[in-house]
C-alpha cells in the first residue's frame, strides 16, 4: 500500500533530499508506528529542509528541552538527524507561537504554508496523543 503523504511547501524545491515526516499516533500505536502507517494509511505530512529552516525551526527549537512523552527522557534540542517525539501539550504550545506569533507577522507567500501546517496538525490532534518529527538527514 502507498504511503498517504501530504506534503506543504514555500520556498523549498520539491526536489529537495532532505525531508521532515511529521507522524501522528496514539500512544498504544507507537512502538509499532510503521504498521500503524502500512496498515491504516493515516495521512502523516512531510515538508522539506528549506522550509523547516526558514519557517517552522526558529519556533520548535526554543521549546525545547522537552520530555519524551513514551520513554520521558529529555531531549535537548531539536535534531533533525533523528526522531523527536512531542506530546500533544507541546504541539499545542507551538500552534500558538505559530498562530499568534508567527501568522501575524508573515508575508503572503509563507501564509498558505502557516495555515496549512497549523490546521493539518490541529486535525490530527483531534485524535493523537502526540506526533513524531522524523528527518531523513
Amino acid at each position: 500500500m502507498a504511503l498517504n503523504i501530504k506534503m506543504i511547501q514555500c520556498y523549498s524545491d520539491l526536489n529537495e533530499t532532505v525531508v521532515l515526516d511529521f507522524m501522528p499516533c496514539k500512544e498504544e500505536d507507537y512502538d509499532f508506528i510503521y504498521d500503524f502507517y502500512d496498515q491504516t494509511n493515516t495521512e502523516f505530512l512531510r515538508i522539506f529542509e528549506t522550509d523547516y529552516t526558514r519557517l517552522i525551526g526558529p519556533y520548535l527549537q526554543p521549546l525545547f528541552p522537552l520530555r519524551d512523552p513514551i520513554t520521558f527522557e529529555l531531549q535537548p534540542k531539536f535534531d533533525s538527524c533523528f526522531d523527536q517525539l512531542l506530546s500533544k501539550e507541546d504541539w499545542e504550545k507551538l500552534l500558538d507561537v505559530l498562530t499568534f506569533e508567527a501568522l501575524p507577522n508573515v508575508i503572503k507567500k509563507e501564509k498558505y504554508f502557516y495555515e496549512s501546517f497549523i490546521s493539518w496538525h490541529k486535525k490530527q490532534l483531534g485524535w493523537a496523543d502526540m506526533i513524531m518529527i522524523e528527518g531523513n538527514q
